[in-house]
């Protein structure tokens, strides 16, 4: 559907169109959602390219689309092109919105998943906790992106071996994420798997284990007893 509106806008305005450029990031994002990854890098490219020549450098959909592009060089593992996209992005969010926008702390949240996939743990760390402190000041302490970004500081922290500073962030996500939806929805258990794998990590496997069985309850009932996470916990539950 999208393919046969971009075709028609390329007949009717040409190539270097605005409505080009946006279905062209629609497709890239289906693409994205689809797991088609170098489809959806060609078509964010192209998007970038386009904006690019319609706004110059310092525009909010610029900023967007190299964001776009920085997410399927990403899941492509293609760190070292992503990497400056994002930096640009944020950067041009700065310049355009403040240092306070919620949009910024949105682009350095992505920008530190990133270093941190990269290996770069101090880089990673500095952005995520900016993220976090400017998406505590726009939305207050009880957000769902105040826990996503709790959860991206803790995981960081526990792979650097620091879990003591990790642990009251993943109770703080949690603890978020319990009181803004059900008991049950999935984000409560990734969370509650995360907190898991912490008091795994620590040894404390007592306390690990009623977690463990709320989490393989939950995945049991979304994706079956055939789930490597299912197969993972029930591992773990046998072993605590």
């Amino acid at each position: 559907m999208h393919n046969q509106a971009l075709e028609m806008q390329r007949r009717l305005f040409g190539n270097n169109h605005a409505d080009v450029g946006h279905t062209l990031s629609l497709i890239g994002t289906v693409y994205l959602n689809q797991s088609q990854f170098a489809a959806a890098e060609s078509a964010f490219r192209e998007a970038l390219e386009i904006d690019r020549a319609l706004f110059g450098e310092d525009h909010r959909e610029v900023a967007g689309a190299k964001v776009n592009l920085a997410k399927a060089l990403f899941n492509l593992g293609q760190y070292s092109d992503a990497e400056p996209l994002f930096r640009e992005a944020v950067d041009g969010y700065r310049r355009l919105l403040g240092n306070s926008h919620d949009t910024v702390a949105w682009g350095l949240h992505r920008l530190g998943v990133l270093l941190h996939a990269k290996g770069d743990y101090a880089d990673a760390e500095s952005s995520l906790r900016e993220s976090l402190a400017i998406y505590r000041r726009c939305f207050g302490d009880q957000d769902p992106y105040v826990a996503m970004v709790l959860n991206s500081l803790g995981t960081l922290l526990m792979d650097r071996n620091d879990l003591p500073s990790a642990k009251p962030l993943f109770d703080e996500a949690l603890a978020i994420q319990e009181r803004l939806r059900s008991s049950d929805g999935p984000s409560v258990v990734w969370r509650q798997n995360r907190r898991a794998e912490w008091l795994e990590r620590v040894g404390d496997l007592e306390a690990a284990a009623p977690l463990l069985r709320q989490v393989l309850e939950g995945r049991n009932q979304a994706e079956g007893l055939e789930s490597p996470y299912v197969v993972r916990c029930m591992h773990s539950l046998q072993n605590s």
